[in-house]
């Protein structure tokens, strides 16, 4: 059903409640109808009505966030700049503000995330987010089949020039959000060539918090 039929539909619903409501105070009381009671329901109709009037505000397409507005599949891929900036609450949050608005979300982790092993999903255990949203690189997971990759803080991890770990491909993802802290290299001191997109990359630079954060906004006028 449409959105603003079915809000009319509800504000109908919603005027006959009162005016039941209503209409038992008048016969218990053998009074009229108050003044107050019609104030209350126009009041409620006045409500309903604006909601529908005023659409839900968008961020403009300059907005780090606004690749995320139409995106129907998402991948993360969480590193050390999570770790370092202890970001998995606002990770976390960010993947199910998307699937609130509809949107497939994963988290793509890799065995080499992270400056210790198991630290990145020890994050996201403590952050509660379901094992269930968290994939391993596999031949069955194909970054190219997603429309919008935001990689926190993993830069060696997202490198295709670092083939000793079998790097995360995502040169063919229609738009990338790299979270950073600055631009050079990872730990591995290989340039990354995503660096070099001129095409479908948004770089958000500094503390990996601040920047999911911005995004979270972004979505969240």
């Amino acid at each position: 059903m449409d959105e603003a039929v079915f809000i009319v539909a509800a504000a109908l619903l919603l005027a006959g409640i009162v005016l039941y409501q209503a209409e038992r105070k008048r016969r218990a009381s053998e009074d009229s109808i108050s003044t107050e009671d019609v104030k209350d329901l126009a009041g409620a109709l006045k409500k309903v009505f604006m909601d529908v009037q005023e659409p839900k505000k968008e961020p403009d397409a300059s907005h780090p966030a606004s690749a995320l507005l139409s995106a129907e599949r998402v991948l993360i891929v969480p590193g050390e700049g999570m770790v370092a900036s202890q970001a998995q609450l606002q990770a976390k949050q960010l993947a199910f503000l998307l699937e609130k608005r509809g949107a497939y979300v994963r988290f793509l982790l890799h065995p080499e995330a992270g400056r210790a092993p198991g630290e990145v999903r020890s994050l996201l255990d403590e952050a509660e987010l379901p094992s269930t949203r968290i994939d391993a690189p596999s031949p069955d997971v194909r970054a190219s089949s997603y429309d919008v990759c935001v990689v926190i803080g993993a830069c060696d991890i997202v490198n295709r020039a670092l083939r000793s770990i079998d790097p995360v491909d995502i040169a063919d993802v229609r738009h990338v959000i790299i979270c950073n802290y600055n631009t050079r290299p990872g730990m591995s001191g290989l340039p990354n060539t995503l660096y070099g997109r001129t095409d479908g990359v948004t770089f958000l630079l500094g503390d990996a918090k601040d920047s999911l954060q911005l995004l979270l906004d972004g979505l969240e006028v």
